[in-house]
């Protein structure tokens, strides 16, 4: 990084009051920018990682770049409310800028900002001015400075930002800041349509040589856009600048120690009650992996299913023991389907899921293979057509009899289980589910973590295994429930004598 230039404060009231000056050095440098035309905000000395910012900032060979800092670490005044204006009076001379907000609240408290920036500013107002807003031009916030004819537009993610052109200007400068939030990161159709969003529409919109892209974030899901596209950086499949500023190092060290001292940390973590929130939002941690009851290197894998094996079995009885080779089947002895039924269609309920498995082997030596798994949104009838479908699709594929359906009897759910057992050729058991859906996934952790559970390798099962790995900071579960639902009731069930119990 190059040596960043900075203003003695006695200096500055004489930069201040002249014009040719103070325009030359803001030119140049978006630092020196910053400490004259926002000294408002400097109330301590900035940190290496706000100068390093800087840089990133001020160097245009930095097309992509990507900011990860903890909450009141003044990334947002910096990046989305002096970057915007600085790239409009300094050295790059941008014409079109986008600013990208979550929701049409908080597009609309960004410009704001800005315009309360500009019209009370007495320097900005000296250099900027005049200004008109343009709001209406694109269904969206927007103000055009007169005197260098630029163009600042805040949008919110549900506005559609295709053929977006100020003039013969495409935008030169799009700033992403938060776009996400705990909720929406929850589900996996909203990180997709963001990501799909982002990717398809949002970066198109500028020159593919020219425009200059800045993400701004907090640490919010393991799957969020900010971390699919860090995964894109590190892998190298994108030259994009990433960078990580939490408020302590690995160390325990302050990394704004200028602002905050080791008392205003305690203080400052006293007053978090969640655990969750200090972790993602100051020391910028996935904290729901210290939670997280599976872990994706616990998941098992298969291309096919497993052809005959043999395995060394060793029994004691009555006093003498034997080790002898046992050969297992070549083909499983049965198919268990586990059903977690919702009660609504609406766009916030549940889904009903269905999760089918092929039990291989028997005692010590029983296995669950993951052949299918579904869900949906769907009324009674459907879900009873879709049940029945699902259920003969895979008996017929695996030609198997034996194929066992496990609901709960709780609820909405008894009417379901009565329904089929009594209207359907489907070999209908009701269970009563044992503590909550975290505890019931606990009980099958090991067996998920040993192998004894695996799951088909292919990108359609994504979903289950999300759902597991997410469990807790994924907004549904369904397919987890109907997962731990068949394989309770599989590995409790007797196999001649032998018991098995999970803890």
């Amino acid at each position: 990084m190059s040596q960043q230039l900075h203003i003695d404060p006695k200096d500055l009231k004489a930069i201040e009051q002249s014009t040719g000056i103070r325009r030359e050095l803001a030119k140049e440098s978006f630092q020196l920018f910053f400490e004259i035309y926002f000294a408002h905000y400097v109330t301590a000395p900035m940190a290496w990682f706000h100068k390093e910012i800087f840089h990133f900032i001020e160097d245009e060979k930095n097309r992509f770049t990507t900011i990860m800092a903890f909450r009141w670490s003044g990334k947002s005044t910096i990046i989305n409310t002096a970057f915007p204006i600085w790239s409009i009076l300094g050295k790059h001379q941008n014409k079109f800028i986008v600013i990208v907000a979550q929701t049409q609240g908080q597009a609309k408290l960004y410009m704001r900002n800005l315009k309360e920036e500009i019209l009370n500013n007495e320097l900005l107002k000296k250099d900027l001015w005049p200004f008109r807003d343009d709001g209406d031009e694109f269904n969206s916030s927007s103000i055009v400075l007169l005197r260098s004819q630029a163009r600042i537009t805040v949008v919110s993610v549900d506005q559609s930002t295709r053929w977006m052109r100020h003039r013969n200007h495409r935008p030169e400068l799009i700033i992403a800041d938060d776009i996400e939030d705990l909720q929406s990161v929850k589900t996996r159709e909203w990180r997709d349509k963001l990501f799909e969003w982002f990717t398809k529409e949002l970066i198109p919109l500028g020159d593919i040589k020219k425009t200059r892209v800045f993400l701004v974030w907090n640490m919010l899901h393991r799957d969020s856009l900010l971390m699919r596209m860090r995964e894109r950086i590190e892998s190298g499949q994108k030259s994009w600048v990433f960078r990580k500023y939490p408020l302590l190092d690995e160390h325990g060290k302050c990394l704004w120690s200028e602002r905050y001292t080791d008392e205003d940390i305690q203080e400052l973590r006293e007053t978090i009650w969640s655990e969750i929130a200090w972790r993602t939002e100051y020391l910028l941690e996935d904290a729901g992996a210290e939670w997280q009851v599976i872990k994706p290197e616990w998941i098992h894998w298969y291309d096919v299913l497993p052809e005959r094996w043999s395995s060394m079995v060793h029994r004691e009885r009555d006093g003498w023991s034997e080790t002898y080779e046992e050969t297992q089947p070549t083909h499983p002895h049965q198919l268990a389907t586990g059903v977690d039924l919702a009660i609504s269609e609406s766009d916030s309920a549940d889904y009903t899921a269905f999760v089918t498995g092929s039990v291989w082997g028997k005692h010590e030596h029983k296995m669950i293979y993951i052949i299918d798994a579904f869900k949906s949104k769907m009324d009674f009838p459907t879900t009873v057509e879709t049940l029945e479908f699902y259920h003969k699709k895979n008996s017929d594929l695996h030609n198997l009899k034996k194929h066992e359906v496990y609901i709960e009897t709780v609820g909405y759910q008894i009417a379901m289980e009565k329904f089929l057992q009594k209207n359907s050729k489907m070999d209908i058991v009701g269970r009563k589910p044992a503590g909550s859906k975290r505890e019931r996934l606990i009980l099958i952790s090991d067996l998920i973590r040993s192998g004894k559970i695996r799951f088909p390798n292919t990108e359609a099962w994504r979903m289950l295994v999300e759902e597991l790995v997410g469990f807790g900071k994924e907004r549904h579960d369904d397919l987890v429930d109907a997962l731990t639902m068949m394989v309770t009731a599989v590995y409790e069930k007797k196999d001649r004598c032998f018991y098995i119990w999970t803890f």
